[in-house]
């Protein structure tokens, strides 16, 4: 809901309906929906009939005036922060990017997902024209000139670092953050793009992550995943796929911390057979250990069909944890003597995520990972 001046704004999805009200009375009994912005001259049409008698300010004449005057409201405000509580049905891709999609579609069927929000790609790329300009610049000479991607990133990330975040946007921050720290205070800081986690492209390693972030580095911690999607290996990633170089839609999720005794990966197939094997790589502690190749993993393959597990179980030495000297982000310790050579999951552990890949896989309706 937006008031200005004599109009009341009712924003849904994708439509606007706007209201004439003088005092807190209704002029106009019919609230009439028009796209937003307007797609074609009858909606203008529309904002003119029903304010045009009301006010002879530009802002209420079918010019964008009156549009313009609703974007700047809505630029830094809460719309741009989307809670877990949201149904996926009320939030779009573009908004929320590749992995911020697959959290609600698995909320929605029904999967434990630690709460979690999603800062929208719409206030990154709404923040500061002048910049988003210079970074088409340097991307375009970049490639015209066959000139290094390394000494570009650095430019691009310097000045995504300087950005400063709206007041409003930072209070809904806050708002959200109250929320989540009821049961937490520490928070995971992840990137979310446009192009991600898709069936033809993954960006997964190629852009930064935060684990382990306080309340009070929360802000600083999502301006630096914004700066991530510009680093050397995601522009050559973008090159590689022939996808937008320079209009890049970056949201970030913020998600509850779990402090993990185990973690890795999934296949809910073969990746090299297809068959219908799932494969699990686990290692103690956190997921990044296992992501980033910092720790030995085991490795389990079960059938779909039967209870035989196949098992290697190497000698592990550590593992990846939250740094409880800085009551912060992540640290190798070293393994308990009896966990080096010990399974990293029960069997029935790894029954169960068979089971659970399996469910995954029937509601999305392909191989996942």
């Amino acid at each position: 809901l937006v008031r200005t001046r004599d109009l009341t704004l009712f924003f849904t999805e994708s439509v606007v309906g706007i209201s004439v009200v003088s005092g807190n009375r209704l002029r106009h009994n019919d609230v009439r929906p028009c796209s937003f912005p307007p797609a074609s001259k009858s909606d203008h049409l529309k904002i003119e009939e029903v304010c045009g008698d009301i006010c002879s300010e530009p802002m209420c004449c079918p010019t964008y005036g009156i549009i313009l005057s609703i974007s700047k409201t809505m630029d830094t405000s809460a719309e741009n922060i989307i809670s877990y509580k949201v149904g996926s049905r009320n939030i779009a891709l573009e908004d929320v990017g590749g992995k911020g999609w697959n959290l609600f579609r698995l909320h929605n069927l029904g999967f434990p997902v630690p709460p979690w929000f999603v800062i929208s790609s719409r206030l990154f790329s709404q923040l500061d024209d002048s910049k988003k300009e210079a970074v088409g610049r340097i991307i375009a000479t970049t490639l015209r000139e066959n000139e290094s991607w390394e000494i570009a990133s650095i430019q691009i990330r310097e000045m995504i670092t300087s950005i400063e975040l709206p007041e409003k946007f930072l209070q809904g921050l806050s708002l959200m953050l109250d929320e989540l720290s009821r049961t937490h205070s520490l928070f995971s800081v992840r990137s979310s793009v446009v192009d991600e986690d898709s069936v033809a492209s993954s960006f997964a390693g190629q852009m930064d992550s935060f684990l382990n972030v306080p309340r009070a580095e929360v802000a600083s911690a999502v301006v630096k995943v914004w700066a991530s999607a510009f680093s050397s290996r995601a522009l050559l990633y973008r090159k590689k796929k022939n996808l937008n170089m320079t209009n890049i839609a970056a949201a970030v999720i913020v998600q509850s911390m779990v402090q993990a005794d185990s973690s890795g990966i999934l296949f809910t197939r073969d990746p090299e057979t297809r068959a219908k094997l799932c494969i699990i790589a686990a290692g103690y502690g956190l997921g990044e250990g296992v992501v980033a190749n910092l720790v030995e993993t085991d490795t389990y393959k079960i059938d779909w069909h039967s209870n035989d597990i196949t098992t290697e179980v190497p000698v592990k030495g550590e593992k990846v944890a939250l740094n409880s000297e800085a009551r912060s982000g992540t640290r190798l310790e070293q393994l308990h003597p009896r966990q080096r050579t010990a399974q990293v999951l029960r069997d029935d552990q790894i029954l169960l995520l068979r089971d659970v890949g399996l469910k995954a896989e029937a509601g999305f309706g392909f191989p996942l990972d």
